[in-house]
């Protein structure tokens, strides 16, 4: 099948190890690796779990020691998932650069740690969710989870309207996501709207993906930490999604996004705000939209994919300039970049990239084909985050 995204022009050559020593969490291993495949020939990953999940998300190879040891000679960075013990078992003086990647509750309860290890080690520390940034802003970067917006916004084909609005949930821990709140709530709105709560679990990822497609009217995912992989792939199906964080992930969400493109919901208000998207259709396509192009904006396989090689260059200076923590790319708010014919991102933030809407692209793709300079957009969406 032809790659859905053009890849990078001019790309150098780049060998990567993604190794998971447990589960590959998020399948962010597995996604990375499709989205260099299909965005960046240039970008040669390799990814290994150490056991699967009942997601099943595919494409990594099984752990081997052997295999573990030869990728350390094959590799220009290492990038290991949640603990660095496989480098410090295999790197054997070698001296890689090493990008160490984190996911959530593992960091959370040892973050003093883990930063203080990656500092003795001159690995890069980057995690996958923004509240985690709050441990060590200076010296930590956000590493959005890939998603193949094209592919998932074409799944939404498979959608079966009903007169029931559907609210669906797939819970990986019914603690962590509130899920019994959750049901005692929509147990008191099946009382008066035509309404049902369907919750998927224990099911493999691309069961999980069907049933989001073709079900889902509104989406749940959970009220304390952001949102997760779950709420990015419903949003960029368009499908609306009810989520909240506390205030402290909030103020960090808007400072590095420049505003929400969710309505945060507290166990207070989840009635509310179930409720107000079951009864509006309209409110429910608004909101769906609205997260779909964030999901495109932030997280599609291009910006992802871009987003990866910078901190793997950076992880690279980090070992040249002997463990000391330089800044990514001098890149200031309002430069823009081409990352591949008619795909182009605009510096929202010193360092962290976006991408461009579609008719910019297109303005900034006639500007390059004549020679002449990229201006900074006076109106539009990245005009906004900008100010």
């Amino acid at each position: 099948m032809a790659p859905s995204h053009p890849p990078v022009d001019g790309a150098t050559s780049l060998r990567a190890a993604i190794l998971s020593p447990a589960a590959d969490t998020g399948g962010q291993g597995a996604r990375f690796l499709d989205a260099a495949r299909q965005c960046d020939p240039g970008l040669q990953l390799r990814a290994l779990a150490g056991s699967a999940t009942y997601m099943a998300f595919g494409g990594n190879e099984p752990w081997s020691y052997r295999l573990v040891q030869r990728l350390f000679d094959w590799a220009d960075v290492i990038h290991v998932k949640t603990t660095l013990g496989p480098y410090k078992q295999f790197d054997k003086g070698r001296s890689r650069p090493v990008l160490l990647h984190h996911h959530g509750t593992a960091y959370r309860e040892r973050a003093r740690y883990h930063l203080e290890e990656a500092a003795h080690f001159g690995a890069l520390s980057a995690v996958s969710t923004i509240d985690l940034l709050r441990f060590d802003p200076e010296r930590t970067h956000w590493l959005p989870s890939p998603q193949d917006c094209d592919m998932l916004a074409a799944r939404r084909a498979e959608y079966e309207p009903s007169e029931t609005v559907r609210v669906l949930h797939s819970p990986s821990s019914r603690r962590v996501k509130s899920t019994d709140l959750f049901l005692s709530v929509m147990a008191e709105l099946e009382k008066r709207y035509n309404c049902k709560a369907i919750v998927v679990e224990g099911a493999a990822w691309r069961d999980v993906l069907t049933a989001k497609a073709r079900y889902a009217d509104i989406y749940y995912d959970q009220l304390n930490l952001g949102y997760g992989a779950n709420a990015l792939e419903a949003w960029a199906m368009g499908v609306p999604v009810v989520v909240g964080a506390d205030e402290a992930t909030l103020a960090r969400m808007r400072a590095v996004l420049g505003t929400l493109h969710f309505l945060p919901t507290t166990a207070e208000t989840l009635y509310g705000r179930l409720e107000a998207l079951i009864r509006s259709a309209s409110q429910r396509q608004s909101e769906g939209a609205m997260g779909e192009a964030y999901v495109r904006r932030w997280h599609d396989y291009p910006v992802a994919v871009a987003r990866l090689r910078e901190l793997y260059d950076a992880a690279i200076a980090i070992k040249r300039h002997g463990h000391r923590y330089p800044r990514l790319k001098d890149a200031r708010r309002g430069e823009r970049r081409r990352v591949g014919p008619g795909q182009w991102q605009v510096c929202v933030r010193d360092g962290m990239w976006s991408k461009a809407t579609e008719s910019q692209s297109a303005t900034f793709e006639k500007l390059h084909a004549l020679g002449e300079p990229v201006p900074l957009p006076a109106t539009g969406p990245i005009a906004e985050a900008l100010r």
